[in-house]
């Protein structure tokens, strides 16, 4: 529906900042109207986290946390909760505010002070504005960062680095960075701010100029920190040093998607260097077993942690567009809830700072990640956010667990959720502060993430098919797969003696207590209209007409086209005249570049002239022109007389892929005019902007010679699997083999190594794993034979195993194989030494014998 109405829509009551143990949630599982309320309330009381003088500056930059006093009250240092931020957090605020902007369903709560939708969307464009005018000055600032963010200090007069010096800036952080960025572009483009639009989207192609310089190692690998020495130096690669290898399928993905999408890059070979140890990392599994389980085991992807801030990637790009995808990420949630459901934890993990206000990334499952130290039980944290992968697949499931772990004793303040509650402990103290990676990604899963807004700037740019393409390539080993356990269903939450009624003195902060009595959630949901629903695709204009267009592309081609709106009862405007009331033939929306009409004639509801503004952008390679449309009131013959494209030279062609064999290179151009829109369309775009030629046809055999396989340098070591377990590094082949030499052994391509046994410092226990299932069968008949296995792991707990000696620490089975050996040698020792004296003895007995003998056989001399 559109939301041009929503100033006369009276909204949904919010109710009190205790508002999770205050009420009866008993159909927020399964009831749309009160998942809405539920919402609803969480969105409005962070969001007075995020008010200047809390969370943001006062010219909209973020503030990294914002710690409680015992009373629950906000601590302020400086201009607002804290005076430092980074990319991940400014990253969150700006896929809020693009939501809002967007008009995505219910977004507008999270403007404290906002009276409907109208006026959150025009202090939303307000915060946008003055949040691009500090990036802009921060990049020309300090040009060695290519307009990234490092760990940064925040104030009145925006960003300032406390040294020039060795600036680090994590891969990570930064992806969700750039992404943030294109969803807002995309957002006030259709929205009708073309102005600001284009500059977020010259920003994001700043981004993409400076992201391979900074980040692509010599190996073409994608580093993890890239620390450049002096940041107001020019950006270059010598001014630039690199560690890690950012490799695994986690939130850092965000970063390689953004280099292969938007950096600059000589060959299609050279993009596809970046997944291969990605793809490797992606097909490892795990499976949670338990025979409480209703279905049997649950196949997994393995974790790093298997912590919930693993999944930041799918809040942002669009992942579940390929339905394997989805499914595996579902299992994972599955598993994440069936854990804590048959631990009897109150809660899930993720990671987050303890009750003594130490950061902990080992809030996880041991057993489906790579391997990490357990916590004791003490510091033990479940935290509200680790909700939002689940409530991403099944929203009601998601704010179920949600409302139990902020129903805990002290987790609900003046400032909304806060960050963690201790797990085993009773009463349960919590981590007295809030911040946005545990506060804001919950209210962007439950508005569905910015994948939407992602979508439409893939499609526009012509990246969709490479994003598409490259997630079906990094899932190529689960097609082998058979993916157990996705008929369990996602297991209950917590009941009310975990959550509301968990045992404690004074559950609530004196600022922020339950209701007397718990009410019942339609309270919530009394308003006699419901809530502004205005989808992503729905809207008004800069200029008030209720109708709002997405950015298109000239050039790549998008997406399959959606269906077509339904008939029109207004007349619709065309670029020179009104024209009867007919239904487009296609979702004026997108547009379709293989057809004749490239330049996209489309009707527009409404009454009016068209108005079309432009934005220029970069991506896969090509530059790109958007092109935002929306009517405006007024005479429909003032448009003015159409201009027709002009394309630059094209360049010079480049290098071919083949010396020989058959190859080909191409060459590209670039539009330099634009042109206007006219009724039949005619004055688009028309003409390639890439060309292709074959090259290098001559047959090899001539002249060849041999050329040997060579091997590029060993990459870095991974996780370790277990303590005493195994890890692995890999290499790719630097040279390919030719004319007959020797070819790469695919096996040489893996090396294990060893991991220590001892890990943390701490005692620990071996015990057994479960045994795999039977192989098959060795013949198909007569007698054969077919095995299982089963492995060692190591466990912080002595195993319950009485038919195994196995709950003996590593240390003092070390030392026992130690003593044993000892002991071996030494009676190897005693043994060769009595032999030695045995050997002796015999040899003097018998010489005495010999002797003897001689002196009787000697005749008796005369006298």
């Amino acid at each position: 529906a559109a939301s041009s109405s929503s100033a006369t829509r009276k909204p949904l009551q919010t109710g009190v900042c205790r508002f999770g143990p205050s009420y009866k949630w008993d159909d927020l599982l399964t009831d749309p109207a009160v998942q809405d309320a539920y919402t609803a309330s969480m969105l409005h009381w962070d969001s007075e986290f995020a008010s200047a003088g809390n969370g943001i500056t006062s010219l909209g930059l973020t503030c990294d946390h914002v710690d409680l006093t015992p009373e629950g009250a906000p601590v302020k240092k400086g201009e607002c909760g804290a005076s430092y931020t980074a990319a991940g957090q400014e990253s969150l605020h700006i896929e809020m505010l693009a939501l809002i902007v967007d008009k995505t369903s219910l977004a507008w709560y999270w403007i404290p002070g906002a009276a409907n939708e109208d006026a959150a969307v025009a202090i939303a464009v307000g915060r946008l504005k003055s949040i691009i005018e500090a990036y802009e000055d921060f990049r020309k600032r300090y040009p060695g960062l290519g307009g990234f963010l490092p760990w940064v200090s925040v104030g009145p007069s925006g960003f300032r680095l406390s040294s020039t010096n060795k600036v680090v800036l994590p891969a990570a952080d930064n992806g969700q960075f750039a992404f943030a960025m294109l969803a807002a572009a995309t957002a006030l483009g259709g929205s009708g701010h073309t102005e600001l639009a284009q500059r977020y989207l010259d920003y994001v192609t700043a981004l993409g100029l400076a992201v391979n310089t900074l980040w692509l190692r010599p190996d073409g690998k994608p580093g993890t920190r890239a620390t450049v020495k002096n940041a107001w130096a020019p950006l270059s690669n010598s001014n630039v040093e690199l560690t890690g290898k950012n490799v695994y399928p986690f939130e850092g993905e965000l970063m390689t998607f953004f280099m292969d999408m938007y950096g600059s890059w000589n060959s299609s070979e050279a993009r596809m260097t970046l997944w291969k140890d990605v793809q490797y990392y992606t097909g490892r599994t795990k499976e949670f077993k338990d025979q409480s389980l209703p279905d049997g085991p649950i196949l997994v992807q393995q974790g790093w942690r298997f912590s919930a801030r693993e999944m930041w990637k799918y809040l942002v790009l669009p992942y579940f567009d390929y339905p394997l995808s989805r499914r595996i990420f579902a299992n994972g949630e599955r598993a994440r809830t069936w854990y804590s459901h048959l631990k009897g934890l109150p809660g899930l993990f993720a990671s987050a700072y303890d009750a003594q206000h130490h950061y902990h990334d080992n809030f996880g499952v041991l057993n489906l990640s790579m391997g990490y130290p357990v916590p004791p039980d003490g510091q033990l944290m479940v935290a509200p956010y680790g909700a939002f992968p689940l409530t991403l697949v099944d929203r009601g499931h998601g704010l179920a667990w949600h409302r139990a772990m902020v129903s805990r004793p002290h987790m609900q303040s003046i400032l909304g959720s806060v960050e963690s509650s201790e797990a085993l402990a009773s009463p349960a103290g919590i981590a007295s502060t809030t911040s946005w990676d545990t506060k804001v990604t919950m209210d962007l899963a439950a508005l569905g993430g910015v994948s939407h807004l992602l979508r439409r700037a893939l499609q526009a740019s012509g990246c969709y098919k490479r994003f598409m393409d490259v997630v079906r390539y990094n899932h190529g080993p689960w097609m082998y797969k058979t993916i157990t356990g996705e008929a369990n269903p996602f297991a209950p939450p917590p009941g009310l003696s975990d959550s509301d009624d968990a045992p404690s003195s004074a559950p609530d902060f004196p600022s922020c207590g339950r209701l007397p009595k718990r009410e019942l959630d339609s309270a919530l949901t009394a308003s006699p209209t419901p809530a502004p629903t205005s989808s992503s695709n729905s809207g008004s204009s800069a200029v008030g007409v209720p109708m709002r267009w997405p950015l298109q592309v000239l050039g790549p081609t998008p997406a399959p086209m959606p269906p077509p709106y339904p008939w029109s009862t207004q007349a619709e405007c065309f670029a020179n005249g009104p024209v009867q009331p007919k239904r487009p033939p296609k979702d004026p929306r997108f547009l379709d570049p293989s057809e004749e009409q490239r330049a996209v004639s489309v009707r527009f509801k409404g009454v009016g002239t068209v108005s079309v503004r432009l934005a220029a952008g970069r991506g896969c390679g090509h530059n790109f022109v958007f092109a935002v449309k929306a009517c405006v009131w007024g005479d429909c013959n003032t448009c003015p007389a159409p201009t027709k494209c002009s394309f630059l030279q094209w360049q010079v062609w480049g290098a071919c892929t083949a010396r020989c064999g058959g190859g080909h290179k191409t060459r590209t151009r670039e539009v330099v005019k634009i042109p206007t829109w006219t009724r039949s369309g005619s004055s688009g775009c028309h003409g390639p902007i890439l060309q292709a030629k074959s090259c290098g046809v001559a047959p090899c055999q001539e002249d060849c010679k041999p050329r040997d396989c060579a091997w590029g340098l060993w990459g870095d070591w991974g996780g370790c699997d277990r303590c005493g377990g195994e890890r692995f590094r890999r290499r790719s082949i630097n040279t390919t083999s030719m004319c007959g030499g020797r070819a790469c052994k695919p096996t040489d391509s893996e090396e294990m190594g060893k991991c220590l046994r001892n890990c943390d410092g701490r005692k620990s226990f071996c015990a057994w794993e479960d045994w795999s299932a039977f192989g098959p069968c060795s013949v198909t008949c007569g007698c054969g034979r077919k095995k299982r296995t089963r492995n060692l792991i190591a466990v912080d707990q002595p195993p319950q195993d009485d038919g195994l000696a196995v709950s003996m620490g590593y240390e003092e089975r070390r030392l026992k194989v130690v003593g044993i050996h000892s002991r071996r040698i030494q009676t190897m020792v005693v043994a060769f030494l009595s032999g030695c004296c045995s050997l002796v003895f015999v040899f003097f007995a018998f010489s005495r014998l010999g002797r003897a003998r001689h002196t009787r056989a000697q005749p008796l001399l005369p006298e």
